[in-house]
């Protein structure tokens, strides 16, 4: 199998494939993220404008305990539906489309346009690949992460300097004290650096979305198809630097350490954050009693954020997920890996 790697000498060819696999998937979620793409070359001068502006107006210093929301997961954990959730029924400003449109920027656009955001108005919850269509919709918002982590979506990058660090909460803290709300972000990058953000914001809190080892091994590889076709590239992140997954029989071996070696590198860094600053939440759970998870995420912030029930929309109906077999050849496979490799005890597979 070719090494990962080897994708960065072909950035061309997997652009074009990315972009025929939009047009063709007819999915109005997918049609958003060219629409994103053109919006934000069209409105880069005001960006420009704004952020040259707060330069000479609007330089506000870090804000103390900033209450943000961290929403993170291995890929295909169903946390980009848990999070649009969130944004949508808690009183929450998302970092999303808006902020990737105007990512230099970080107090003028969210004073002038934040009031013009509807909230509780979404019945149903569509996204490609962590892009949600919507304005003001929560998404990975890579352009806004990319000046602090560089543009490696994959892997963990080089932590911030302690400038760069300070910039970049100084920059969150004015998009706060423009929009008068808590944030919430959702980008899966930021599965890799929980510690660093808990550092950074020690009055942060983390979401943390799980689903069934068999459901995320398999939606990886399926996600690795879609993305680089029928060949032997791995999608998603990468739980160590020189990840290699050519060292694996097959795609789906390579997905399946993948999955475990995320698994516990995501575990390592919760076993030093004090309880009440996460929570973990089962996404198959999540779709059948989405209020029941509702309720256990607003004990944790009633008090952390001064947050009233008022405040929440609060939903009985579950959500409905698609029914698979699990019997598949594929399904068999990853089964077969998962025993191969799972050293220690696991969720039921």
């Amino acid at each position: 199998m070719a090494k990962n790697s080897k994708l960065k000498g072909s950035g061309l060819r997997k652009w074009l494939f990315i972009f025929f696999s939009i047009l063709k998937s007819g999915k109005y979620a997918a049609y958003y993220v060219i629409w994103v793409k053109f919006l934000q070359w069209l409105l880069w001068p005001l960006d420009v404008v704004f952020a040259l502006t707060e330069r000479f107006c609007c330089r506000g210093q870090p804000t103390k305990d900033l209450p943000v929301v961290f929403v993170v997961g291995i890929q295909r954990t169903g946390s980009t539906i848990v999070s649009q959730f969130l944004a949508e029924t808690f009183p929450l400003f998302p970092i999303g489309n808006f902020s990737t449109l105007f990512h230099r920027a970080s107090y003028l656009p969210y004073r002038l346009f934040s009031r013009f955001r509807q909230r509780g108005r979404k019945k149903c919850y569509r996204n490609y690949y962590g892009i949600s269509p919507g304005m003001f919709a929560i998404g990975d918002a890579y352009e806004y992460w990319d000046p602090w982590l560089g543009r490696d979506h994959y892997r963990l990058p080089d932590l911030p300097d302690e400038q760069q660090a300070h910039r970049l909460a100084r920059h969150l803290s004015n998009i706060h004290r423009a929009c008068g709300q808590p944030l919430i972000t959702k980008n899966n990058r930021n599965s890799l650096m929980i510690r660093f953000f808990y550092r950074l914001f020690p009055h942060a809190f983390f979401v943390v979305v799980e689903r069934t080892p068999l459901h995320v091994i398999r939606s990886t590889v399926k996600a690795s198809q879609d993305f680089f076709g029928k060949g032997r590239y791995l999608w998603g992140l990468m739980p160590q630097a020189d990840f290699d997954p050519g060292r694996y029989e097959n795609l789906q071996e390579a997905a399946t350490v993948q999955y475990l070696e995320l698994e516990k590198m995501i575990h390592r860094q919760l076993d030093d954050l004090p309880h009440d600053a996460y929570i973990r939440i089962d996404y198959d759970d999540f779709c059948r009693n989405p209020r029941r998870v509702q309720q256990d995420i607003f004990k944790r912030l009633k008090d952390k954020y001064n947050l009233s029930q008022e405040q929440v929309s609060f939903r009985d109906t579950p959500f409905a997920v698609s029914k698979r077999l699990d019997n598949t050849p594929l399904d068999n496979q990853i089964r077969s890996c998962l025993r191969k490799w799972n050293d220690r005890s696991h969720k039921p597979i």
